[in-house]
C-alpha cells in the first residue's frame, strides 16, 4: 500500500508539473546520449591509434610517401624478374595476336555455312597457344569439330599455311578471311589428303 501511495503521489506530482517533467526526461536522455557519443569517439580514437602504430610497425617508420615509393621499386624489381623469366622465343614480337572478339564472330557466322568432317592443328611453339585458343572458339560457334592438336616441332616456315584437298570450301573460306584480317597464310591443296578434313600449321610468327 506504501509503494502504491508513493507512486499516486508522484502521478500527482508530474500532472502539475507536466512540462517540468519532460524537460527533466529530454535532460536525462540528452545527458546520456552525449556520454555514449564521447565513448565511442574515444573508442575509434583507439583503433585508429592503434591502426597507425600496426602501419608504422610494419613500414619500420617510413612515411606515406617512402612506403609508396619503396612499393613502386619492389613492383619494378618483380616486373623486372618476370620479364628476365621468360625465353627469348616467348617475346612480344613471336607471339601470336588473338582474334578479337568481333573477329571470332564474323568468322563464325561464315564458317558455319561450311560443314566440316575432320581437323587438325599444328603448332611449333607456345608462341600461338593464346591465337590458337581464339582459333578453337572460332570452331566452336561454327560447329565445326574439336581441332586434333599436335607439336609439329621440326617444321619451318613462316606464317599460317593450310592444308586441303583441291576445291575445298571451308579450307578456302578459313584462308581467306584469315588472309583478310592480316594473318598471312598461305593455301595447300593436295589430292592426297583425306576427303572433307584439312590441315591447319600455325609456324613461326612473321615479323
Amino acid at each position: 500500500m506504501r509503494v502504491k501511495s508513493i507512486l499516486l503521489a508522484e502521478l500527482r506530482s508530474i500532472s502539475r508539473a507536466p512540462l517540468s517533467f519532460a524537460v527533466t526526461i529530454l535532460a536525462a536522455a540528452l545527458i546520456m546520449w552525449v556520454a555514449m557519443n564521447r565513448q565511442y569517439e574515444r573508442s575509434e580514437l583507439k583503433e585508429a591509434v592503434a591502426q597507425r602504430d600496426e602501419y608504422r610497425e610494419k613500414l619500420k617508420g617510413a612515411s606515406p610517401d617512402q612506403a609508396a615509393n619503396r612499393i613502386s621499386h619492389l613492383e619494378d624489381e618483380l616486373a623486372a624478374l618476370q620479364t628476365a623469366s621468360i625465353s627469348p622465343s616467348m617475346s612480344k614480337e613471336n607471339v601470336w595476336p588473338t582474334l578479337a572478339p568481333g573477329q571470332i564472330a564474323s568468322l563464325s557466322e561464315i564458317l558455319r555455312r561450311y560443314p566440316v568432317r575432320s581437323l587438325a592443328v599444328f603448332f611449333v611453339d607456345k608462341n600461338s597457344e593464346s591465337f590458337r585458343g581464339s582459333l578453337n572458339e572460332v570452331f566452336r560457334r561454327a560447329l565445326w569439330p574439336t581441332p586434333v592438336v599436335n607439336a609439329a616441332n621440326s617444321v619451318d616456315g613462316k606464317g599460317i599455311t593450310v592444308r586441303s584437298r583441291p576445291n575445298e570450301g571451308p579450307a578456302f573460306a578459313l584462308a581467306s578471311l584469315l588472309r583478310g584480317m592480316g594473318y598471312q597464310v598461305s593455301h595447300v591443296t593436295d589430292a592426297e589428303n583425306t576427303a572433307g578434313g584439312f590441315q591447319i600449321y600455325v609456324l613461326n610468327k612473321p615479323r
